[in-house]
């Protein structure tokens, strides 16, 4: 079964969610990684098969798929669909149709509402391996794509990321520090 869309969501948005390059192309190239090392079921991810592309991730109101991500957002579903790089407001969300009613919205808005999500998962990712995992990764071969936007998304993410890392590290320090003994 193939997912068909509108030649119009493919396009044309594509060349309206500007302001600049796409951090997610990045991203959802470093979660495949994620995935096939298992640190998304490691992090409490539940993975359940999907008859299209690959299996559906599953973590309080996050559902992660090849095809993109749904967040949950009280009755309605933030959704960015991987293959027109293009975020949607949805009542109806399904990794095997696109909604036709769902609303556009431009990257920046979206991005802003997906982020403390990417934030607190690329935080877990340091924690678990180091500061410098995706570095290294980022350094290695990657497809072109990916390391065109490597700039997008270390700005976007990486660099923003420092100062959550150090003050998770912070309290777990000072937390361990007033234990008595």
């Amino acid at each position: 079964m193939s997912l068909a869309l509108p030649d119009e969501v493919l396009t044309v948005h594509k060349s309206r969610s500007g302001l600049g390059g796409n951090p997610l192309v990045v991203q959802f190239w470093l979660l495949g990684i994620d995935a096939a090392r298992g640190d998304l079921t490691a992090r409490g991810f539940r993975k359940e098969p999907c008859a299209v592309g690959s299996s559906l991730y599953r973590l309080g109101d996050l559902t992660l798929h090849s095809r993109g991500a749904w967040l949950w957002r009280g009755d309605h579903a933030l959704h960015y669909l991987r293959p027109a790089e293009s975020f949607y407001l949805t009542r109806r969300p399904d990794p095997l149709r696109f909604d036709p009613e769902a609303r556009w919205l431009r990257r920046d808005v979206g991005l802003a509402l997906l982020e403390p999500w990417l934030l607190e998962h690329e935080a877990w990712i340091a924690r678990r391996y180091g500061p410098h995992e995706r570095s290294r990764l980022l350094d290695g071969p990657l497809p072109p794509r990916v390391r065109r936007l490597v700039t997008c998304w270390q700005e976007r993410i990486e660099n923003r990321l420092d100062l959550r890392v150090w003050s998770d590290a912070s309290q777990a320090l000072e937390a361990e520090a007033s234990l008595p003994g």
